[in-house]
């Protein structure tokens, strides 16, 4: 229980900042699309649909979403949709990492770069400069035990800032890129 009221109340958290940056930064700027990527924190149901709707089980998940309800991706993305008329695109998919890990080490083979290539995919003549592309992953590139928390955050910055490259030689000109940091301390 405790740890579904931190997890929500960070959810909250979050879409409180994200409103404001959108409105403080962007307020005066037209924008046409809000593009997602990210892992099972966003996933609005890419992986379940990409999985046969086999994982997550639904129910006692929420719609293919690994949550009791929509994500926080979802609620943003009602909210600009219905008040500005402003297309959403969600391509996160729960268990992608950052940078590609082995799958048999307990690794999906889902990676940043893979949900870029499917938005390019689908996008390929489309205007960018227009798009918001939100990011927010890099959790799971920890899991299964990896032994060198530095290396893994420089991989995984490494790897945010090479794909934003790869956006912005394309048209992109706007990102917004999350970050979840949490300290837990055990006595």
């Amino acid at each position: 229980l405790f740890i579904q009221m931190i997890y929500l109340s960070t959810t909250l958290f979050l879409l409180i900042i994200f409103i404001v940056f959108w409105h403080n930064v962007y307020a005066n700027q037209p924008r046409k699309q809000i593009v997602f990527f990210g892992d099972i924190l966003t996933d609005d149901g890419n992986l379940y649909r990409q999985l046969f709707k086999i994982i997550p089980k639904s129910p006692p998940y929420f719609a293919g979403r690994f949550s009791n309800g929509p994500t926080w991706a979802e609620v943003i993305g009602k909210y600009y949709s219905d008040k500005s008329r402003i297309n959403i695109a969600n391509y996160a998919a729960g268990g992608a990492t950052t940078v590609w890990h082995n799958p048999f080490k307990g690794y999906l083979p889902l990676t940043l770069c893979e949900e870029v290539a499917d938005y390019f995919l689908h996008s390929i003549l489309k205007d960018k400069s227009k798009t918001l592309f939100v990011i927010w992953m890099g959790a799971n590139d920890y899991l299964n035990g990896n032994p060198n928390v530095n290396d893994a955050t420089n991989a995984v910055v490494n790897e945010i800032g090479s794909v934003m490259v790869t956006l912005i030689n394309h048209g992109a000109q706007n990102f917004l890129i999350l970050s979840f940091i949490q300290k837990l301390a055990f006595f």
